[in-house]
């Protein structure tokens, strides 16, 4: 049984986030085509409180390790999950085991780099209006 990620499962792994910048989210070519005319567009960030809530004293670093991992463990295990699975090798049980011992290791470097886990989430809106020709 292989006990760590090999380096096609690597190359195979992508993780889902991409932030798209101005120019990609509004197309005004897009638009035109199907009559739609933008009337606002605003770029938010959303925080999450976690980390202000650790600075604070209301959470401990053990309970902000595990609400930030599970956070995102939701949503970015699934494609982990696809690329081990992919790869005929690995039995199902070695696949838990190996996705156990990645986010064991994910959380220790959470601890280790707090810093860097001040998360931040944009969202862009966008208002548009159809032309009534």
């Amino acid at each position: 049984m292989c006990n760590f990620i090999t380096e096609q499962e690597l190359l195979n792994y992508t993780y889902p986030l991409y932030y798209r910048t101005d120019e990609e989210y509004i197309n005004y070519d897009l638009f035109k085509n199907f009559s739609l005319k933008l009337i606002k567009s605003e770029l938010c960030d959303t925080r999450i409180d976690t980390f202000t809530r650790l600075q604070q004293g209301e959470l401990t670093l053990d309970e902000f390790v595990k609400d930030h991992t599970r956070f995102l463990r939701s949503w970015a295990e699934p494609s982990l999950r696809e690329t081990l699975e992919r790869n005929n090798h690995r039995s199902n049980e070695g696949v838990e085991t190996l996705l156990d011992q990645f986010w064991n290791l994910y959380e220790r470097e959470v601890k280790e780099l707090l810093n860097q886990f001040d998360l931040c989430c944009f969202y862009a809106y966008l208002i548009l209006k159809k032309d009534l020709i």
